[in-house]
């Protein structure tokens, strides 16, 4: 391949073929050639559409060679899908032969799809080829302090249940923690529950009149939010 001056990866005074740079060089785009689960006559459509896009974009024009390679599978794989019609008892078979020429075709097309992603320079040149860039993944929200966590006399004495509010979506596990002693005392040792994914805490046969503090907070792949603040209750 003849090096130019014309591509921003060549330099004059680099010995390699453009080829060479290009498979050393990391994709600027992540390029999704949108040809997953289709049935072969999509497939075929889809993958002749994405031929003549690259083809009318001159930054590809390098690929020539590839889309010519391209061309002939697409068109064994055309001539294979009709014969499955014709030859009922050699379904198995033809569909084997089928997919061969299917994954082979895929495979070159995702190869030309790399390609595009370290030669393009702009999106308009990956949308104009009939290609689109792969979305960034949606970021998880950062989880919130909760409020207060609320704490409430059970059914029976000895017994206390105790929440704050949920973040669902946002929150994927909540931490409790709890103590009979003053939390504001320094020292304090907080006895922490199995994170949850519940915002609840129950306790049964406690000591009537003993004093309880809580507290919760959420965490997520993202994030853990500030605790929050302590409640109180004694014990019925």
């Amino acid at each position: 391949m003849q090096q130019t001056w014309a591509h921003p990866l060549a330099r004059y005074d680099d010995p390699r073929t453009l080829a060479e740079i290009l498979d050393s060089t990391p994709a600027m785009f992540e390029v999704v050639l949108d040809i997953a689960n289709l049935s072969v006559p999509h497939l075929i459509a889809r993958l002749r559409a994405i031929r003549s896009g690259i083809a009318a974009e001159a930054a590809f024009a390098g690929l020539a060679a590839d889309l010519t390679a391209l061309d002939t599978l697409i068109d064994d794989l055309e001539a294979e899908e009709p014969e499955l019609t014709t030859r009922k008892s050699a379904v198995s078979t033809q569909v084997a032969v089928r997919d061969i020429a299917r994954g082979t075709a895929e495979a070159k097309a995702a190869f030309i799809g790399q390609r595009i992603g370290q030669i393009a320079t702009t999106e308009e040149q990956i949308t104009g080829a009939n290609l689109r860039i792969k979305s960034a993944p949606r970021q998880t929200p950062r989880p919130f302090q909760p409020a207060t966590f609320e704490i409430s006399a059970g059914d029976v004495d000895g017994e206390i249940g105790g929440q704050c509010d949920g973040q669902p979506g946002i929150v994927d596990l909540y931490e409790i923690e709890h103590t009979t002693i003053d939390p504001n005392l320094p020292n304090t040792v907080r006895i922490p529950l199995t994170p949850s994914l519940k915002s609840t805490l129950e306790r049964k046969d406690l000591p009537s009149g003993t004093k309880i503090w809580a507290r919760a907070r959420g965490t997520n792949t993202s994030a853990t939010s500030p605790w929050s603040d302590a409640a109180f209750r004694r014990v019925p």
